[in-house]
């Protein structure tokens, strides 16, 4: 649970991030950002795994790099879910999956130190 957590948040600290960053997306509410941390937390548990074995010959060919594409997909999956987010294009998709993927990175390595 406390991981789930800690994704959650980090999830939220990178889209917030990622519209401080780049202008172009847009977030109507804080309240947003939270949304957006569940609905993407959400997707990777559910979505993402499938999605992974489905182009794991790609993620192979590509040495792992074809996961920021998938990561991309998760990201445009969530925008789509929420009318308060506008991510226009998927070249700030792909920077949003990015972030997020560096800021769970991050996260993931303050939880292995904490036990």
């Amino acid at each position: 649970m406390q991981k789930l957590i800690i994704k959650i948040t980090t999830n939220v600290a990178a889209f917030y991030c990622a519209v401080q960053i780049f202008p172009a997306i847009h977030m109507t509410s804080p309240e947003t950002g939270l949304w957006a941390g569940l609905i993407l937390a959400a997707a990777n548990l559910i979505i993402r795994p499938i999605l992974f074995l489905v182009t794991l010959p790609l993620n192979f060919i590509t040495m792992g790099l074809f996961t920021l594409i998938v990561n991309t997909w998760m990201v445009i999956l969530t925008d789509t879910f929420l009318n308060s987010l506008k991510i226009p294009g998927f070249w700030l998709a792909f920077a949003t999956a990015l972030i997020v993927s560096i800021f769970n990175f991050l996260g993931q390595g303050l939880f292995r130190e904490r036990n």
